[in-house]
């Protein structure tokens, strides 16, 4: 009985062990790019406070609000950015990571 009992609970655990490790692999997978590319935009709005935003037109006119990490840029100057299209249709634009936003 008591072998029983423990064969048992020794599978269960390793299962439950396995169902952890298989779903922490799928939450933490790269999602697929469809497609990376290049956008020119203007710098619209400067938002200042414990973080620094921007607000970039895109040339298409989609707007896209953006955390700055670096040198904040003036308004209206240009930038470029990368846009990453993804498989859902989802397109997200970030700031390249050697850009001199002088």
């Amino acid at each position: 009985m008591y072998t029983n009992n423990y064969l048992r609970n020794r599978g269960i655990f390793i299962l439950i062990i396995l169902a952890v490790a298989l779903l922490s692999a799928w939450l933490i997978r790269p999602h697929p790019e469809l497609e990376t590319f290049y956008v020119d935009g203007t710098v619209v709005e400067i938002t200042e406070g414990q973080l620094t935003t921007m607000l970039v037109e895109i040339e298409n006119g989609d707007k896209t609000r953006l955390l700055v990490s670096q040198k904040v840029p003036d308004l209206d100057s240009p930038i470029r950015l990368i846009g990453k299209r993804y498989a859902d249709g989802n397109v997200r634009y970030q700031i390249p990571a050697n850009e001199d936003l002088e």
